[in-house]
């Protein structure tokens, strides 16, 4: 699956329109949440899928705390000296978000420079990890599904 992209693709005029082509792994990841949702009650029915549940959501956790960012801001210490403080928000950076780094010229200040995409590679895998863990999901609620014989035929009158 694709990330997201921007294409360029140039009008009668000769000038470039930039047009976002949206992120297929997030697109497969709402689709499977979807289904997770239209088959919650067969799903609390089943006491396998209930367990399988349970460690989906363990794991979707630990993958969030592997990739999660953890927001700081420069801050001026007694001795005039900058350090770096976490604000406490956490959260996973768009791609090419700018994130504070140090300023390189004044590396004991108190002020920043802001990088573009420097969180981008842990947002890429965050999203790859994701989409492995969803389609093995994906796997379990087709087997529940074939279990609750959604799509057999049956004799109609």
């Amino acid at each position: 699956m694709k990330p997201g992209y921007h294409n360029f693709k140039v009008d009668k005029f000769g000038n470039a329109i930039k047009t976002w082509i949206p992120d297929a792994r997030k697109i497969f990841i709402g689709a499977v949440t979807g289904m997770i949702g239209l088959l919650a009650p067969e799903i609390s029915k089943s006491e396998r899928m209930n367990e399988i549940m349970e460690e989906f959501e363990t794991r979707k956790q630990n993958i969030k705390q592997k990739y999660i960012y953890k927001e700081r801001r420069r801050v001026r210490l007694e001795n005039g000296n900058g350090a770096w403080k976490l604000t406490g928000r956490e959260y996973l950076p768009e791609i090419d978000e700018g994130l504070p780094i140090e300023d390189k010229q004044h590396p004991l200040s108190s002020k920043w420079d802001t990088a573009i995409g420097m969180w981008d590679k842990q947002v890429n895998a965050y999203w790859d990890e994701m989409v492995e863990l969803f389609d093995d999901m994906f796997g379990e609620l087709n087997v529940l599904v074939d279990e609750l014989n959604y799509f057999k035929s049956k004799a109609s009158f």
